[in-house]
């Protein structure tokens, strides 16, 4: 019975100061390694969760200006009740009805109105943290689901436009993303010819 006792007791001894010591360092090795390539991965979600909100916001918005033979502006906004003005998207998008009396969205009363305010169809409340989205200050889709000109959204980081990603949308109020068509792995916006994105103000040529 002691014997029995004795060898139960010595193979449940504790961990050495060495062996925790040698775990540790190989903790710290790994996520040295697995660091970066964990941040990168994050920084690509989050500009794919913010293209995809996008893409869903303006197919919605023309099926709705279609389905209704309405207008259907879409513009910054961080209030999702008017619109901000500027290009700067990361503040929220909205999307409304808007009968052409004011297409910036000031909120004028024989709109879709709630309250005496803009109704929004559907919104972006604001972007994922560090993800910069850079559109037209408000653009809107005819009740055939046309624009008067084509456009492109921007949605970048802090790699710059290298790692950018875009949305087109042609005059017939068609989506799609963007393409690196010039072969200098830089995604294009709506210009013709191939005009790459900048993550700032888009001028065609």
């Amino acid at each position: 019975m002691l014997l029995r006792l004795q060898t139960r007791l010595s193979s449940q001894r504790g961990v050495t100061l060495l062996e925790l010591m040698i775990v540790l360092v190989i903790v710290a090795v790994l996520a040295a390694i697995a660091g970066p390539s964990f941040q990168d991965t994050i920084k690509r979600n989050r500009k794919l969760y913010t293209l995809e909100d996008t893409l869903a916001l303006l197919s919605y918005a023309r099926t709705e200006a279609v389905t209704s033979s309405l207008a259907v502006t879409v513009c910054p906004s961080a209030d999702q009740v008017s619109c901000a003005g500027g290009t700067d998207w990361s503040v929220g998008v909205m999307a409304f009805i808007d009968n052409g009396a004011d297409p910036g969205g000031g909120g004028v009363a024989n709109d879709q109105i709630l309250n005496g305010q803009e109704l929004p169809l559907r919104i972006i409340s604001n972007v994922r943290n560090g993800v910069e989205v850079i559109g037209p200050n408000f653009f809107a889709f005819d009740g055939d689901g046309g624009l008067p000109a084509a456009t492109t959204i921007q949605i970048c980081d802090d790699d710059g436009p290298t790692a950018a990603s875009a949305v087109v949308l042609n005059v017939s109020g068609q989506l799609r993303t963007g393409i690196d068509s010039n072969n200098d792995d830089i995604v294009d916006g709506h210009c013709a010819p191939a005009t790459s994105v900048t993550c700032a103000a888009y001028v065609c040529p």
